[in-house]
């Protein structure tokens, strides 16, 4: 039996009727909108667009295969800010053809909740949660061992603060602006450095985050720029010396 990603949309009271857009590729299947409506695709569109005509919250149960959910680092959808949570990646989370969660969640901004699996066969992440302003899931349980690009994966993320140092990183080969605008803290941000820095990781890798680093992570972060890595942050952490 087929097994369903769910997506759940919340129409506040005054706002319908609401036009939601969901960013499938090549998307092969059924959406069911959890309003007594449903349509069926057979992969040629980019987007899938329902107008939902009530207030309410809604479960959109997706089935089929598909390539990728997101519309990349450029795409903004209709309908972005009504979409609170992914509940599962239902059979996608186990589908060989489904590698890509570029964009998925871009300026999905009352989003708050996430799987703690990540799909199998992902291999980008670029742009992820991009601009989702109120997301600060625990993800730090998902398997990164195929991801290849991390790049704007939490630009402008501003509540994400999130400990990712146990993130298998070693396929990784791009991670520019990863935390731009951001919210990682100084202890989070020591543990990233600490966790991937014990990895066999690739070079040429771009790491940008704005945030210090402490004494306790200096050695970590100076073992990935040896191994090739050019890394912007704000610099080390200074401590006052007192005379007199």
């Amino acid at each position: 039996m087929a097994v369903s990603m769910v997506v759940r949309v919340v129409i506040p009271s005054g706002e319908e009727p609401a036009l939601v857009e969901l960013p499938f590729r090549q998307l092969v299947g059924t959406i069911d909108w959890d309003d007594a409506s449903s349509d069926t695709y057979r992969g040629a569109t980019n987007t899938q667009a329902h107008t939902f005509t009530s207030a309410g919250s809604f479960d959109i149960e997706i089935t089929g295969t598909a390539e990728r959910y997101g519309n990349g680092c450029g795409g903004v959808l209709a309908g972005r800010e009504y979409i609170t949570a992914v509940l599962s990646w239902g059979d996608l989370g186990t589908d060989s053809g489904f590698v890509s969660l570029s964009g998925a969640l871009f300026e999905n901004v009352n989003l708050t909740s996430v799987p703690a699996t990540l799909p199998i066969a992902v291999t980008d992440l670029q742009c992820t949660f991009r601009g989702a302003t109120s997301f600060n899931g625990d993800i730090s349980t998902w398997d990164t061992s195929h991801v290849t690009d991390m790049s704007r994966m939490f630009l402008r993320a501003t509540s994400f603060d999130r400990d990712l140092g146990s993130w298998n990183i070693t396929s990784l080969t791009a991670a520019e602006q990863m935390f731009t605008q951001g919210a990682l803290s100084l202890g989070n941000y020591g543990a990233l450095l600490r966790g991937w820095a014990a990895q066999a990781v690739l070079a040429g890798v771009w790491l940008h985050v704005p945030q210090l680093y402490d004494s306790a992570s200096a050695g970590a972060r100076a073992t990935l720029v040896a191994a090739g890595w050019t890394i912007n942050d704000l610099g080390p952490v200074v401590v006052p010396t007192y005379t007199g």
